[in-house]
C-alpha cells in the first residue's frame, strides 16, 4: 500500500543522507526525548510566524506552492541548528499556514488534499496537513511518512468500536529515532456546536512520545505505533482518550493507564492532582444512568485509587471533571 511505499522512500533517503543502513522502527526510551521536550512550549517560532503572515509570501503560497515551500525551507535551513529544529519550524509553518476545512468536513465533501492544492486554498483536513508537512520535510531531506489510522477526534464515540481510517499524521526520522508529529491537532480544534474550526496553535503532538500518543492515535500499520509491545484493536478500545501533556504530568495532574477487565467488568486506576484542585469521577451507561455502577475510592499520600465495578453488561462512558479540564469521553468501558 501507500504507507509501505513511503516507508521504503524514507529508508532510502535516510541511507543516502547518513551513508548508514536504516534499521526498522524501535521503541524509544526517555533518553531520546531529552532534547526535543524543550520545543513543547505552545508558542510558535516568531520568525516563522512573521514569514508565513507576510502578505507577499501569502500570495506566493497561493500562486506557486513549490516556490513557496522552497522559500520557506531556505529560511528554515538558515535559522535551524539541527534537524530537530528544522522539523519544529516546519511544524510551526504548517500549523500556522493552514486552517481546518470545517465546512467541507461537515458536508462530507473533501476536496483534493494534495499539498499543492491545499497550499493554494489555505484550508485542509488532516490528510492535507500531513501532505504539506511531508512536502516540507522532503525539501529539508528529513525522512517523513504519512501515517493513516484511527484517532479519537471529533467523530470519536466510545460506544462505537469501528476502526475505519479517519485521520492522517506524520512520523519523522531524526538521528536514528522516529518521532510523532500531528500538525492538524496542533493547529487548533473544532467547535462542534458551531461546526467551525478554531485556530489555536499548540505543541501537544510535536515530538510526542509513542507510549503517550497511542491512546488517541491508532495506526493501521502496527509498525507505526513505534512501540516495542504493539497495541491491538481490543487494547485501543479499552484505553482512555488521553493527551500527552496530561500523561507526562505537565499540568499538575497525572493518571496512570487504567487496565479494564472486560470479563469481570472492573477497572482500577490511580489519580493524582495537586491539593488546590478537584477531580470528580463520573461514570454512566448509554442511558446516562449510574444505577449499575459501584465506585470505591481510597486516598494515600495524595494519590487516589479508584475502583469501578459494572453490575450489568453494556457500554459505559467514564468522565473526569477537573479544574483543568472536562473529559466527557475519557474512556469507554465495553462490558459484554
Amino acid at each position: 500500500g501507500t504507507q509501505t511505499i513511503e516507508y521504503k522512500k524514507a529508508s532510502k533517503l535516510y541511507e543516502e543522507k547518513f551513508n548508514t543502513k536504516y534499521e526498522p522502527p524501535v521503541f524509544m526510551g526517555p533518553q531520546s526525548y531529552s532534547h526535543v521536550k524543550t520545543y513543547a512550549d505552545n508558542t510558535p517560532d516568531f520568525r516563522i510566524s512573521g514569514l508565513v503572515n507576510d502578505k507577499k509570501n501569502i500570495k506566493l503560497q497561493k500562486s506557486k506552492p513549490d516556490a513557496y515551500i522552497k522559500m520557506v525551507c531556505e529560511k528554515i535551513e538558515e535559522w535551524a541548528d539541527d534537524d530537530f529544529e528544522k522539523a519544529r519550524l516546519a511544524h510551526d509553518a504548517v500549523a500556522l499556514i493552514l486552517e481546518y476545512d470545517a465546512d467541507n468536513y461537515w458536508k462530507g465533501k473533501i476536496p483534493d488534499q494534495s499539498y499543492k492544492q491545499v497550499l493554494k486554498r489555505g484550508t485542509s483536513v488532516c490528510a492535507g496537513y500531513a501532505a504539506v508537512y511531508k512536502a516540507f520535510c522532503d525539501k529539508l531531506r528529513i525522512p517523513c511518512i504519512i501515517v493513516e489510522g484511527w484517532a479519537k477526534g471529533v467523530s470519536y464515540d466510545p460506544a462505537k468500536t469501528s476502526f475505519n481510517t479517519n485521520h492522517d499524521w506524520n512520523i519523522i526520522l531524526i538521528e536514528g529515532n522516529w518521532y510523532f508529529i500531528d500538525c492538524t491537532w496542533d493547529s487548533g480544534y473544532m467547535d462542534v456546536e458551531k461546526r467551525k474550526s478554531v485556530q489555536n496553535y499548540n505543541t501537544t503532538y510535536l515530538f510526542a512520545k509513542p507510549e503517550h500518543t497511542i491512546y488517541s492515535h491508532y495506526p493501521m500499520n502496527p509498525e507505526y505505533q513505534l512501540l516495542e509491545k504493539k497495541f491491538t484493536d481490543k487494547d485501543i478500545i479499552f484505553v482512555p482518550n488521553l493527551k500527552p501533556d496530561l500523561l507526562n504530568g505537565s499540568k499538575g495532574f497525572y493518571i496512570n493507564v487504567p487496565a479494564f477487565d472486560s470479563e469481570k467488568g472492573e477497572i482500577t486506576f490511580e489519580l493524582y492532582h495537586d491539593a488546590k484542585s478537584r477531580a470528580d469521577i463520573i461514570i454512566r451507561d448509554i442511558n446516562n444512568s449510574d444505577r449499575n455502577v459501584e465506585v470505591s475510592k481510597k486516598k494515600k499520600n495524595g494519590v487516589r485509587t479508584i475502583h469501578i465495578k459494572l453490575k450489568e453488561h453494556g457500554v459505559y462512558k467514564l468522565s473526569i471533571n477537573s479544574d483543568y479540564f472536562l473529559w466527557n469521553n475519557f474512556a469507554s468501558l465495553n462490558y459484554f
